[in-house]
C-alpha cells in the first residue's frame, strides 16, 4: 500500500491539516482519512465521473468534510458549506496563484492572471544575445512581424558609427568639390538668394500670392492666354499682358516689353531686306475702301473721301484734290486718299504706290489699260485729257474693272 499526503497551498475555509488518502497499487481507492489539528476521522469519500454542484448538499445527505472524487478529470473536492442548495466544494488540487503587486521587474495584476514588465528594466544584457559580430536588429522581410537579425559588415559599422558628416565623407572617400558640390562659405544660401525669402510670412502657404512673388516664384492665378513670363530690370519674373496687334520683343538698351509701332518699324526696317525677299500685296482687294502699298500720313487740305486723288501743296504742304487742269496742281507730288477727311486740317492717310479699291470714286476700269489723271478735281479717268493747257499724267492701270495698280509717273505733259 502507498500513501499520499495532500496539502493545499491555500486550505478551504474551514479546514486544516492535511489528507491522508490510501490506494492499492491497482490505483483502487481503499480510504481517505482527514487528519485535524484535534481530531482524527475517517472522512466519507464519493465517487463520480463529473463534479459536485450547489445541489450536492444537505439534502443528499453530505456533510462538511465528504470527498468527492471525479475519475474523468481527475479532480478531489471537499465539502465547505452543505448549506441548501448552496453547497461549497473546494477543489483541493488548484492553487490560488500569485497575489497581485509588484514584483520587482514584473506587477501582478487581474488576480494573478496579467504579468506586466516594467518600463525600463530590460536591459541590453538581458536581450537576446547576437548570432555573430556586426549583427542589427529590424525586420527585412514585407509586412509587420517579428524583429530580425539583419547582417552587417565592418565597413557598414564604420559608418553607422561616423561622429560627423566629415568623417562620412573620409569613410566614403569623397572630396568635397572634386566628388561632391562643395559647401558654400556662408551656408545653403548666398546672400542675393536670402533676400527672396526676407517677403514671405510666418507659416507661409505656397498658394499665397504674397509669399510666392516674395520667393521670387510666379504663380498660375497670374496667368491667362492674353499674358507671357517676362522678367524686370532686377530680373524679378512678373507676368507681361499682351495687347491685340501686338508684338513682344526687346529693343536695344531695353527690356523685354510690348512694343510700339515705331520700335516695331525701327527694329523691322534697320537692316536691308536679305536677296530673293519680297514685298508682297495683297492678291486680290476684297472690297470697296481696300488697298495695299505704300502709305504716308499727312494733314489734309480740304474735305478728301476714300479714293480721291490728290496732291501736296508747295504752300501749306497739305493734301488737296489734284486736277489736271492747270500745272500747280497737276504736276506735283500726288496720291490716293485712303483716309477720310472730314475738313481742312483733319489727318489722313496717303497711298503713294500700291493697289486700291475705291467702287464708289473710281470710274469702270480696263485691265491692263492707262489710267490718267481727269480735269475734274480728284478724280482719275480712263480718257487722258485733250483739252489746250491741260496735264496728261499716267497713273498706273487697271488691275480689275474696280481696282486700280497705282504707280504715278513723275513724267507728265502740258497740253498746247
Amino acid at each position: 500500500m502507498s500513501e499520499i499526503v495532500l496539502t493545499p497551498q491555500a486550505a478551504p475555509s474551514g479546514v486544516t491539516g492535511k489528507l491522508i488518502l490510501h490506494i492499492l497499487t491497482g490505483g483502487q481507492i481503499i480510504q481517505l482519512i482527514r487528519q485535524d489539528d484535534s481530531e482524527i476521522r475517517l472522512a466519507r469519500l464519493f465517487v463520480s465521473s463529473s463534479d459536485p454542484t450547489v445541489d450536492d448538499d444537505v439534502d443528499l445527505g453530505y456533510i462538511e468534510g465528504d470527498i468527492w472524487l471525479n475519475t474523468t478529470t481527475p479532480a478531489i473536492y471537499i465539502c465547505a458549506d452543505n448549506s441548501d442548495g448552496a453547497a461549497d466544494w473546494q477543489d483541493l488540487l488548484a492553487t490560488s496563484g500569485i497575489s497581485d503587486g509588484d514584483k520587482g521587474d514584473i506587477t501582478v495584476s487581474g488576480s494573478g492572471t496579467t504579468w506586466t514588465i516594467d518600463a525600463g528594466v530590460v536591459s541590453l544584457a538581458k536581450l537576446v544575445s547576437a548570432t555573430a559580430q556586426y549583427k542589427l536588429l529590424g525586420r527585412v522581410s514585407a509586412g509587420s512581424g517579428s524583429f530580425e537579425e539583419i547582417s552587417g559588415s565592418a565597413n557598414v559599422f564604420s559608418f553607422l558609427q561616423a561622429s560627423n558628416y566629415a568623417a562620412m565623407r573620409t569613410l566614403l572617400s569623397l572630396v568635397p568639390g572634386t566628388d561632391i558640390q562643395a559647401v558654400l562659405a556662408e551656408g545653403a544660401f548666398v546672400d542675393g538668394d536670402k533676400t527672396k525669402l526676407d517677403g514671405i510670412e510666418t507659416a507661409a502657404d505656397v498658394t499665397d500670392a504674397t509669399n510666392v512673388d516674395a520667393a521670387g516664384a510666379v504663380m498660375e492665378a497670374d496667368y491667362d492666354a492674353n499674358t507671357v513670363l517676362a522678367a524686370d530690370a532686377d530680373n524679378t519674373p512678373a507676368a507681361l499682358t499682351v495687347a491685340e496687334q501686338t508684338v513682344v520683343g526687346r529693343i536695344t538698351g531695353g527690356n523685354i516689353d510690348a512694343l510700339t509701332v515705331a520700335e516695331l518699324a525701327t527694329l523691322s526696317l534697320s537692316a536691308a531686306l536679305p536677296e530673293n525677299t519680297a514685298v508682297i500685296l495683297d492678291a486680290a482687294l476684297s472690297a470697296d475702301g481696300k488697298y495695299s502699298g505704300i502709305v504716308e500720313a499727312g494733314t489734309a487740305g480740304a474735305t478728301l473721301a476714300f479714293g480721291d486723288l490728290v496732291y501736296l501743296a508747295v504752300a501749306d504742304s497739305r493734301w488737296e484734290l489734284a486736277d489736271a487742269s492747270a500745272v500747280a496742281t497737276g504736276t506735283m507730288k500726288i496720291g490716293i486718299c485712303v483716309l477720310a477727311a472730314a475738313s481742312d486740317g483733319d489727318p489722313t492717310t496717303v497711298l503713294l504706290w500700291g493697289k486700291v479699291r475705291a467702287d464708289t470714286a473710281f470710274p469702270t476700269l480696263t485691265v491692263a489699260t492707262p489710267v490718267f489723271m481727269s480735269e475734274t478735281a480728284g478724280d482719275i479717268t480712263n480718257t487722258a485729257p485733250s483739252t489746250s493747257g491741260a496735264i496728261v499724267r499716267d497713273l498706273g492701270y487697271g488691275n480689275t474693272g474696280d481696282e486700280l495698280q497705282f504707280q504715278p509717273s513723275n513724267d507728265w505733259i502740258e497740253l498746247s
